[in-house]
């Protein structure tokens, strides 16, 4: 048989083919036929699924059985847009779904989700501002707590002074403050940004209205931290300032306070004391001067030990033979010094000897006192200081001298030198 069709071949005075073409005719037809019916069918089913797909009731269900879609047929061609399956429907497209009829239903969208976020988020996904995520000050580094305590002195040190106008005073504290923040690693400085932003979250001016226009403690207190906050937010926007010789450590312990570090310290100053022998009293005055060497402990303590010595007149009676009697004392005080801020509080206990000019046998005894001073900020090297002190001494009888007591107070000035 020749590859090339040949025209069909009709009996005269009939429409059927000539028989010799008549069972090759037929066969043709029924492939045809066969192969029309199949992907009519096909294409059907596809359509059906489709639709079920598409239905409100039946769209979040997926089918019971995975194999009930069949396997896309890549020897078929893609299906056509619209299947005749009568004659009133010739015109109407079929609505085909390309998708697999099992395809998941997309997920939904966090604002749509109605499963709560997780308790305990990942770090990253942790924000350091939020009050549960702020660490405390005993939480944080502790060059976190140097950081934040150098913050707090310069703002006393400013508002102890008169702080008026707001840029001014932010505009000299940058300079002072810078040189904590440039030795703070950028780190821990948010993270003390953190913290002082999480004690300036009340703010005073609603807090200076409800009190009927009174600055209060309250309102102080929510102005100072607020300071602070800001204070050091300006200095970190400068930190590209920072000098190149000034290297961040994360073993930096402060500036403007002895805060867990080793400190020598020079004091000194005037004395009025009162003193009591029996029924004798005597009024005199002099002066002490005292060298001593301590260690903070932590922001509120530091513990101190040194020598002493100071020297003064007493008022003799009247028909004493001289008018004055000049004693000298030696001690070795021992003290425990509170800090807050710039103001710190001194606990005292010392042995003490005492002499005089005409009688340089010792006599022994113990002394206690309190002080109480104030602190500037630090210039170079040194924390200089004044304030005024208080002590009792209490002589047992030696060296020839009966039981006395002495009362003495006075204004004392001095400094810690930082090595």
């Amino acid at each position: 048989m020749s590859g090339t069709p040949q025209p069909t071949e009709f009996a005269s005075g009939s429409g059927r083919p000539s028989r010799p073409f008549s069972a090759a005719a037929q066969r043709i037809l029924h492939a045809l036929w066969a192969g029309t019916s199949a992907k009519f069918i096909r294409l059907s089913f596809v359509a059906l699924m489709g639709a079920l797909s598409t239905h409100p009731a039946l769209a979040q269900t997926p089918s019971s059985n995975p194999d009930a879609s069949p396997p896309p047929d890549h020897d078929q061609p893609a299906p056509e847009a619209s299947v005749s399956t009568s004659s009133n429907a010739a015109s109407e497209p079929a609505n085909v779904n390309p998708e697999p009829v099992n395809a998941p239903a997309p997920l939904p969208t966090p604002s749509q989700s109605s499963t709560p976020p997780p308790t305990h988020p990942s770090p990253e996904d942790v924000d350091p501002r939020d009050p549960r995520n702020v660490p405390t000050l005993d939480e944080a580094p502790s060059v976190v707590g140097a950081l934040i305590s150098d913050v707090e002195r310069i703002i006393a040190a400013f508002e102890d002074e008169g702080w008026f106008i707001d840029s001014e005073a932010y505009a000299q504290i940058a300079p002072v403050l810078l040189e904590s923040v440039c030795r703070t690693p950028a780190d821990q400085r948010l993270v003390a940004l953190h913290i002082l932003e999480h004690d300036a979250r009340v703010d005073p001016e609603r807090l200076f209205l409800q009190s009927a226009g009174e600055l209060t403690d309250e309102v102080e207190d929510a102005l100072s931290a607020r300071r602070r906050w800001t204070a050091l937010k300006l200095a970190m926007a400068r930190s590209n300032e920072c000098p190149f010789w000034s290297k961040p450590s994360a073993d930096f312990t402060g500036r403007q306070t002895t805060r867990d570090k080793w400190a020598i310290h020079a004091e000194g100053g005037g004395l009025v004391s009162l003193g009591r022998t029996h029924e004798r009293y005597a009024l005199g005055g002099g002066g002490s001067g005292r060298l001593l060497i301590g260690r903070g402990v932590g922001d509120d303590l530091s513990l101190l030990v040194g020598a002493e010595v100071g020297g003064g007149a007493d008022l003799n009676p009247p028909g004493d033979d001289a008018q004055f009697t000049l004693k000298y004392t030696a001690a070795v005080p021992l003290m425990v010094r509170s800090r807050s801020v710039a103001w710190h509080y001194d606990f005292e206990l010392a042995p003490i000897a005492l002499l005089e000019a005409e009688n340089t046998n010792l006599s022994w005894g113990a002394r206690g006192g309190f002080a109480i001073g104030l602190s500037t900020l630090r210039v170079r090297d040194f924390l200089p200081w004044a304030g005024a002190a208080i002590t009792l001494e209490h002589y047992f009888p030696s060296g020839g001298r009966q039981s006395s007591q002495v009362l003495r107070g006075g204004l004392r000035v001095g400094f810690r030198w930082l090595p």
